[in-house]
């Protein structure tokens, strides 16, 4: 592994926006879809890389993609983007994921925000908050 976060941050960094341009322009690529996954769960399961993914500036657009994604069932009802920083063809092609995809995803960012910092206990309640709030709606649904 790295020796220090100095070597690691742009590495992790490089990583995770090619996972969102992955996600976001080839969403129906399935061996491209895996690694992207792969590559987040790997550096989300490591303790010392958990918070350099935090920081990182590549992290918010995922995690927001994720956040604005998860209650999109349908690509008719894609809301517009709260964020300047993330574009309508960005959302729409995360929404585009597999469910597999986009859970593994969610279960790598969960996991990278298990942190202590403030960030990382937004970005986890957050995430926990869509889902709940998705959820709610699938069971008012039935």
């Amino acid at each position: 592994m790295w020796i220090d976060k100095d070597q690691a941050s742009p590495i992790v960094d490089f990583c995770l926006n090619l996972c969102t341009h992955y996600f976001c322009y080839w969403p129906h690529e399935n061996s491209v879809q895996c690694g992207a996954t792969d590559v987040l769960v790997s550096l989300s399961r490591r303790r010392r890389l958990r918070e350099i993914m935090i920081s990182s500036p590549s992290f918010d657009p995922l995690a927001t993609l994720q956040i604005i994604g998860m209650p999109i069932t349908h690509i008719s009802n894609i809301p517009s983007s709260d964020s300047d920083a993330i574009s309508i063809e960005k959302v729409k092609g995360f929404s585009r994921l597999p469910y597999s995809s986009r859970g593994r995803v969610l279960s790598s960012i969960v996991s990278a925000s298990s942190g202590e910092s403030e960030k990382s206990v937004a970005v986890f309640s957050q995430c926990l908050k869509t889902l709940e709030l998705t959820f709610s709606n699938l069971v008012e649904s039935l």
